[in-house]
């Protein structure tokens, strides 16, 4: 008995330290906290609630939205006369894209950006025809070419020499090609560079909104009429026709695509799809900056691609200015823009500390 009582004194005085010790643990460990995603009455974090899968909208939904897109673009083509029909067709498109295939949301913004910036400088220079001094200002850049070529300019010197009226030639055809590729090269080069370098990508949109920024600007200080539109009444008299040679070439095939007519930049509209918001935007030729901006990605690929692309942008520079869409100095004032965008961008870039 005595012996039994001495053992469960022991043994008392054993798990009274072990009660302490457990004690003392608790209070030096840190507390353990539970995860707010397994618990559902816990407060949600902004960035719990960002990454937590949502639940996926209906078939009926997403067609809804959809029809509701659609519906709004053919409103505003029907309001504007046709004024905004490739941008609507554009936005129109990505949204499907986007509401049909929801594992693409990723790209929204992204494409939502790239795609806005175009959105957004076609509706500015919209109104770039409708200033006051546009008359006293659209002969400045055409003056100042034919004084430095002595007299004549080039657009009508290549025309003079290569083209023959209401008779084409492969080199008519394979110039109004480049031309048009204006309308899918910088959007399927965004593309590329979003699927292959993100921080390329932003470089490139960074530095064609740096590019569109200052072209708006100029757009509205110097009004400039292309060599196609020299007849235009502001300075008619002062130079050799220009044919556009890109509308006689469509016309021929006919292709349903709507273009200005010649020696009029308001009126005579006769085919089913505008492609150009304002002729009158000559200074700088976005044409030509847009495609030289080409050049900053393509020197990360390697020498055979920044050939190619060199290539490309000296035909496109020579369509521009043999269909009568463009001045030499355009031209000129497009590749300084693209070249300082694109070193900007970069600076920036970096500067935000974006990885490569």
């Amino acid at each position: 008995m005595i012996w039994s009582a001495m053992h469960q004194q022991q043994q008392a005085k054993l798990d009274k330290s072990d009660t302490q010790a457990d004690r003392s643990h608790a209070d030096i460990a840190p507390p353990v906290r539970k995860n707010s995603i397994g618990d559902p009455s816990a407060q949600t974090s902004p960035l719990i609630a960002l990454v937590r899968p949502r639940a996926p909208q209906s078939a009926r939904s997403r067609l809804a939205v959809i029809g509701g897109v659609i519906a709004l673009a053919v409103a505003i083509h029907w309001l504007t006369g046709g004024r905004w029909t490739p941008v609507l067709i554009g936005v129109a498109g990505a949204v499907s894209l986007l509401a049909l295939a929801p594992p693409l949301a990723w790209l929204a913004k992204p494409v939502g950006a790239y795609a806005g910036l175009w959105v957004v400088f076609n509706a500015l220079r919209a109104g770039a025809d409708n200033t006051d001094w546009s008359d006293q200002v659209l002969g400045l850049v055409p003056r100042l070419e034919a004084w430095l070529a002595a007299g004549h300019l080039p657009s009508a010197w290549l025309q003079d020499r290569f083209h023959e009226a209401n008779s084409f030639g492969w080199h008519d055809y394979g110039l109004t090609i480049v031309y048009l590729s204006f309308f899918i090269v910088p959007y399927a080069t965004a593309g590329l560079l979003l699927w292959c370098n993100r921080r390329l990508f932003w470089q490139y949109t960074v530095a064609t909104a740096a590019l569109f920024a200052v072209s708006t600007v100029s757009f509205y200080v110097i009004p400039t009429s292309p060599p196609w539109l020299i007849s235009d009444v502001a300075v008619q008299g002062d130079f050799e026709p220009v044919r556009r040679i890109t509308e006689s070439v469509l016309t021929s095939v006919d292709l349903p695509v709507q273009v200005f007519s010649e020696g009029s930049r308001r009126g005579a509209r006769t085919s089913e799809v505008r492609v150009e918001p304002n002729p009158i935007a000559a200074m700088p030729s976005i044409h030509f900056a847009a495609t030289a901006l080409l050049i900053g990605p393509a020197r990360r690929a390697g020498s055979g691609l920044l050939a190619a692309i060199v290539v490309y942008v000296f035909l496109m520079g020579l369509a521009l200015v043999y269909l009568g869409e463009h001045y030499i100095l355009d031209l000129l004032a497009g590749g300084v823009l693209a070249a300082i965008g694109w070193f900007l961008a970069g600076c920036w870039l970096a500067a935000a500390n974006v990885a490569p």
